[in-house]
């Protein structure tokens, strides 16, 4: 095997092994799976990225998963969780671009850019992650919709069956939106900064950067 990319899981990874490995962790891993207590430093074999505000099953993963349970079993189950289900950061642009430098890393050699680490106030009893005043954790790899908010995104949620898994989400009202961005224009301007800065840090693919400036700029009506 000459690499592995690892979606939000497993133990402490042994260290004589000649695999690449690539660890790709959404915000929930580091609470639910004890991702924090079993870190690892990142060498020439092991990287690992941490992507702040992002939950385990996102929105697209919600949106996938109940058309093929339509599809195959006539129904989805909905979840009631006890808070809005999703965080709507779009983890998959971070995934898409752990893939392709896995593909180059197998080829070539050359090794990934290395992770940030989300900061935590505890670990025991329960994982608690240091947050803002506005509710999103510190550090961490920050996408552009996290980076530049329009709402607190959590992979932090509770409730019955898979709820914790989902994370949740809070868009902000208008006194908060404004202070931070007084126009849709200013806006814009910090979120073109930190694709560029996303896209340059290695985090982004440059063919999926048109797609996120298209869907901030459909974020206009936010600010009516």
């Amino acid at each position: 095997i000459d690499g592995v990319v690892i979606r939000g899981a497993s133990g402490k990874l042994r260290t004589d092994l000649n695999a690449k490995v690539f660890k790709v962790n959404a915000e929930t891993d580091l609470v639910e799976f004890n991702q924090i207590d079993i870190r690892q430093p990142d060498t020439d074999k092991l990287i690992t990225w941490e992507f702040s505000g992002t939950s385990h099953a996102d929105q697209r993963f919600l949106d996938c998963y109940s058309k093929i349970c339509l599809r195959d079993f006539g129904k989805f189950d909905t979840r009631e969780c006890d808070f809005p289900m999703c965080s709507v950061v779009p983890f998959y642009y971070g995934y898409a671009a752990a893939i392709d430098h896995m593909n180059r890393w197998i080829r070539t050699g050359k090794v990934p850019p290395a992770g940030l680490q989300m900061t935590y106030v505890q670990t025991q009893p329960t994982v608690v992650l240091r947050r803002d005043t506005l509710g999103n954790a510190m550090d961490g790899i920050r996408l552009p919709q996290f980076d530049v908010p329009v709402s607190m995104n959590s992979g932090v949620n509770s409730g019955k069956n898979s709820c914790k898994y989902y994370g949740t989400h809070a868009s902000f009202d208008q006194k908060t939106l404004k202070s931070l961005y007084p126009s849709h224009k200013f806006y814009m301007e910090k979120f073109r900064a930190s694709v560029k800065a996303n896209l340059l840090s290695g985090y982004i693919l440059q063919e999926d950067t048109a797609a996120m400036i298209r869907e901030a700029e459909k974020s206009a009506s936010l600010w009516k």
